[in-house]
């Protein structure tokens, strides 16, 4: 199965991404 990986310019850049790494996580994309 492919991985995906939500990267990150900066530790700020989580406030924005944290929901898209939930809904992968949902999903069930490792």
């Amino acid at each position: 199965m492919p991985l995906v990986g939500v990267v990150m310019g900066s530790r700020s850049d989580w406030a924005t991404l944290e929901r898209a790494a939930s809904l992968l996580d949902q999903f069930g994309v490792p």
